[in-house]
């Protein structure tokens, strides 16, 4: 994982790059703490989490959660068994 400083260093660098990086992860309620390594490591400027634990923080993330439900969609027709 990449300690604040070079994260922050990053960041500065991202705000003269028009890149940007965007991470999404739909968690399904779960959570482990091996889960904010990965998440720390990816270095995303921006984290799409869905479906996310109350218990979720990000030191250095702003969180803005919503309590919208997700609806039940598919591209295909069921099958039955």
């Amino acid at each position: 994982a990449l300690d604040r400083a070079t994260r922050d260093l990053r960041r500065r660098a991202a705000l003269r790059s028009p890149i940007v990086r965007i991470g999404t992860w739909n968690l399904a309620g779960r959570w482990k703490p091996e889960h904010l390594d990965l998440l720390v490591s990816l270095d995303c400027d921006v984290l799409l989490l869905t479906e996310v634990s109350e218990r979720l923080e990000i030191e250095g993330y702003q969180m803005h959660r919503s309590e919208h439900l997700m609806a039940i969609t598919s591209r295909s027709r069921p099958m039955s068994a």
